[in-house]
């Protein structure tokens, strides 16, 4: 584990000067990167819980602002413009964000716990069995009960990159966050006050619906609904992967299935 983490560092360490070589990142931004791993230093650390308090303050306001692109300076590339990945779909752009890259980066290599051994990882693919299967089947009813997407299987020439930059740059990025990091702490809190963790997976569900705001009403109701079922595969076994398999298996299932990102009507 130790190597494997030292191999992301030194590709990640790479990925931040190319960024930078190529004007891709401006040199200030690197400012935000010693915040987040200070912040959750201390959150980890044993210190006083006012200054935990700002630390969790500090860490989720600055990931919210790289997650809706507010901090300056991030050029971001642009893999598609307006592409129609199939017929009645709704047109498709995507980024490489490289500001969830930083986040998800400085939550798995510090703070989120991962499977080592071959029973966690036995746990991590029964439970991204059970709830996979079920939240690809009930949240794509919803979706086409409500009209959002229709059926349309197909193998867009766009697979490769979208499959790549969803698993790394969105999946994961997202399910550290709101999981591993959200998630995890309110059910620390409720918890250490006796209440139900069933709170904190609302909550954390609530926040991640909230994050597709973007995307209208119906993307928010169906993020809302999505996130239950990713925060319950992490809550089963308080597996991280859990949750990213079946985020990526939804959004696998919607791409390669369904009209993709909608139904264009």
């Amino acid at each position: 584990m130790l190597v494997f983490k030292r191999v992301a560092l030194f590709f990640y360490a790479s990925a931040l000067i190319s960024g930078l070589f190529v004007g891709a990142l401006h040199p200030l931004v690197l400012i935000v990167i010693p915040a987040l791993y200070g912040s959750l230093c201390v959150i980890q650390g044993e210190y006083s819980k006012v200054l935990r308090a700002l630390a969790h303050i500090c860490f989720a306001a600055l990931s919210f602002l790289l997650f809706f692109h507010f901090v300056p300076g991030i050029n971001n590339f642009k893999i598609f413009d307006a592409v129609y990945v199939g017929q009645h779909c709704t047109p498709f752009t995507m980024y490489f964000n490289m500001e969830n890259g930083i986040i998800a980066f400085l939550l798995m290599h510090m703070a989120v716990s991962t499977a080592r051994t071959r029973d966690e990882w036995k746990q991590v693919f029964v439970s991204t069995g059970i709830y996979g299967s079920i939240c690809i089947v009930s949240l794509m009813a919803v979706a086409m009960a409500s009209g959002f997407v229709k059926f349309n299987p197909k193998f867009p020439p766009q697979t490769f990159w979208f499959l790549m930059n969803n698993l790394m740059l969105v999946c994961i990025a997202q399910e550290a966050f709101f999981r591993g990091y959200i998630q995890k702490h309110l059910s620390d809190w409720c918890e250490n006050h006796r209440i139900s963790k069933m709170l904190a997976l609302v909550v954390a569900s609530i926040i991640f619906g909230l994050r597709h705001y973007q995307s209208g009403v119906p993307m928010i109701v169906l993020s809302t609904i999505a996130g239950l079922f990713y925060g319950a595969a992490y809550m089963r076994n308080n597996r991280i992967e859990a949750a990213i398999l079946v985020h990526f298996g939804l959004n696998a299932a919607h791409f390669f299935f369904f009209s993709y990102p909608s139904f264009a009507r």
